[in-house]
């Protein structure tokens, strides 16, 4: 009987502490600021030809977000999903609202109002990188 109750105590410890080290986690896990907001710019389509994709970006605070983008090849296309950041670099899952697939995106902060955006084509996966400055 004592034996069980002190392996039910040190159960209790481990727990506790498992709950203490998650939330203080989760405490310093705080969206970064310098992302969130409206962000537009451009990129050289994957098409080629000297076309360009014209991409507009709004990051929410929640860790999520909404593009818009008009393709050279594709057109209008929508995606949305979550971002993490890791210090200077989110990175995206967005979902292609028309057709489904992920598509992976990073996006660097180069300055307080500009960011670099580097995604690749779900058509033929080339890697396509522009550049956004912050919408005021």
């Amino acid at each position: 009987m004592r034996q069980g109750r002190v392996r039910l105590a040190i159960s209790l410890v481990f727990v506790v502490v498992a709950v203490v080290a998650m939330a203080t986690q989760a405490v310093g896990q705080e969206p970064a600021k310098w992302v969130v907001g409206k962000w537009k710019g451009t990129a050289p389509s994957p098409a080629g030809q000297g076309r360009s994709d014209v991409y507009e970006y709004a990051f929410k605070d929640d860790g999520t977000f909404r593009a818009e983008i008009q393709s050279a090849r594709a057109g209008f296309v929508i995606l949305s999903e979550t971002y993490k950041v890791d210090g200077d670099q989110a990175t995206l899952e967005g979902i292609n609202e028309r057709g489904g697939r992920r598509i992976p995106i990073t996006v660097r902060r180069i300055e307080d109002d500009k960011v670099q955006i580097e995604t690749a084509s779900p058509v033929d996966y080339k890697t396509t990188i522009g550049s956004m400055n912050r919408i005021k």
